[in-house]
């Protein structure tokens, strides 16, 4: 006899009424105290990609030698860019949080607390980014007022200015390029100007061995502002021969996806023990219907057993559901995504019969309003 999974599971709370705007993250300055990061990361699942950035990022603000500058975060709208970036923020400012979550990486690149700025471009978009940098540098008044894009020896003279690595982030920076090529100046628009003091940036941070630049792009998303960034980022290329280090937040297609539903979800499962026992005896059942040809199976009953270790309480092919959301491009990927396993978990913990033993999507309780209107 095997527990069900609404026995041997304990929920987060709310885990059953997670809404997408729920999951929208901010960042600033005033949200980087050290005991809210140490929160915040023993609710993060590590994916590969926020351990390449932070390996890199770490690499670059440390000073060491041949680390990239620039960092551009690709995903659709949804995706964990923000969570990425806020990461960053909090292991960046608070050197004891880096030696508690990335032992290993910190004791290779060490550095002091660094300066991090922000810049969301939905969020201001009557605000130049360079103005908000410089000022959350301690220096207000450094660049000229107005639509005049500062040039590479003006970012130059602000980062000789630095006491130590500086971390430089623009969020959503895409709507904020769309919103300026509606403004005319001369005989362009103000998102050229943008453009141009984005290159810039660029370039002098390239020369500057202790500043870090992320920024993030949606992916099929804001097109003209997409392109912009693109072409800021072949200029920065063309004047250093360098680019920008591209970083993919989540893996929507793997076994990531899994891992995050987990951690976000799930306060406790059961142990390694119980849920090895419970996957051995499906990859049984599943070999013996496949012996009487009810089922066609391809794979093992070894390959099976090992796929629901790693995906308990998920059953292992609603990776096939969860990849669908790699498509769909116009969907809030990650955060939909979270949305939609909330839902799946409603019907199956308020089902009549206590008898999921793996969830599926054969459990979407239609009848459930919250349920059928998300699906």
């Amino acid at each position: 006899m095997y527990l069900t999974v609404k026995q041997a599971c304990t929920l987060n709370e709310g885990a059953l009424h997670i809404r997408i705007n729920d999951a929208i993250e901010h960042i600033g300055q005033e949200t980087l105290q050290e005991e809210e990061g140490r929160k915040f990361l023993k609710q993060s699942y590590l994916t590969h990609g926020m351990q390449e950035l932070v390996k890199e990022g770490f690499k670059r603000l440390s000073g060491t030698k041949g680390g990239h500058p620039v960092f551009r975060l690709k995903q659709a709208m949804g995706g964990g860019k923000t969570h990425l970036i806020k990461t960053m923020a909090f292991l960046a400012r608070h050197p004891v949080l880096r030696s508690e979550f990335f032992s290993a990486t910190t004791s290779q690149y060490n550095f002091g607390a660094a300066q991090v700025t922000f810049f969301n471009g939905r969020e201001q978009p009557n605000d130049f980014f360079w103005g908000r940098i410089a000022s959350e540098l301690g220096h207000p008044q450094f660049f000229a007022t107005g639509a005049q894009a500062p040039g590479l020896n003006h970012w130059n003279e602000l980062f000789a200015k630095l006491t130590g690595p500086a971390l430089i982030m623009l969020d959503e920076m895409p709507p904020y390029f769309a919103y300026y090529r509606t403004q005319q100046v001369g005989a362009g628009t103000i998102a050229d100007v943008v453009q141009t003091a984005l290159s810039n940036l660029m370039v002098a941070a390239q020369k500057c061995a202790n500043v870090c630049v992320i920024i993030t792009d949606l992916d099929a998303s804001h097109a003209d502002g997409t392109a912009m960034i693109n072409s800021a980022l072949e200029n920065a290329k063309l004047e250093l021969g360098r680019t920008a280090f591209n970083i993919t937040p989540v893996d929507l297609a793997g076994d990531e996806t899994y891992a995050i539903l987990k951690k976000r979800l799930f306060a406790e499962l059961p142990d390694e023990n119980q849920v090895r026992n419970l996957a051995q005896q499906f990859a049984k059942s599943v070999e013996q219907a496949q012996r009487s040809r009810q089922v066609n199976q391809q794979k093992t009953p070894e390959q099976i057993a090992a796929e629901i270790e790693q995906t308990y309480p998920f059953h292992p092919q609603m990776k096939h559901i969860f990849s669908l959301f790699k498509e769909n491009k116009e969907f809030q990927q990650t955060r939909g995504l979270m949305e939609l396993a909330s839902r799946l978990l409603h019907s199956a913990w308020t089902r009549k019969a206590d008898d999921v033993l793996l969830i599926g999507p054969q459990h979407f309780d239609l009848s459930i309003e919250e349920v059928r209107s998300k699906v």
